[in-house]
């Protein structure tokens, strides 16, 4: 917490120039087409799930669609729950069987999705989803963004 307005308003400009990773890409276009592809094998299906920090607080929710929808067009899948993972931060150990309940939730919605590949932006997320997957035996991995999709080189255009 910020001690005083001075620090409050160092914070505040500091937090105006941090960017996700998929608004970043976003911008590097230059209102030019989106110039990425997969780099996952050939047909996968994926779904996003998007971090509670950059949906809710970062209002970054379009930005990872607009980039998913163009690398994946149909093997691009929505998800049903768009909720949190459980995971919150130290959510998942003060609250630890809650923390289990929401991510029980969550892994019925991967399941019904009909994806191999859950990407995600959020390494607290990822390892919710991860423990979450593999305790329940699905199939789906999960994903950074940046695991799933490169530039194509100019070259290939």
């Amino acid at each position: 917490m910020p001690e005083n307005e001075e620090e409050k308003a160092k914070f505040e400009e500091f937090g105006a120039r941090v960017r996700d990773i998929s608004e970043l890409l976003v911008e590097l276009a230059d209102f030019k087409p989106l110039r990425y592809r997969s780099i996952l094998p050939e047909n996968t299906r994926v779904t996003y799930r998007d971090p509670c920090h950059l949906a809710r607080y970062q209002g970054v929710v379009d930005q990872p669609r607009k980039i998913l929808r163009q690398v994946f067009g149909d093997n691009f899948a929505e998800m049903d729950n768009t909720g949190c993972c459980g995971m919150g931060g130290s959510f998942n150990v003060d609250h630890y069987s809650l923390s289990k309940k929401i991510a029980k939730k969550k892994v019925d919605t991967i399941a019904r999705s009909g994806t191999g590949v859950v990407i995600n932006a959020c390494p607290g997320c990822m390892i919710q989803l991860i423990d979450n997957i593999e305790r329940y035996h699905l199939p789906q991995r999960v994903v950074h963004m940046v695991e799933a999709i490169e530039p194509i080189p100019e070259s290939e255009e």
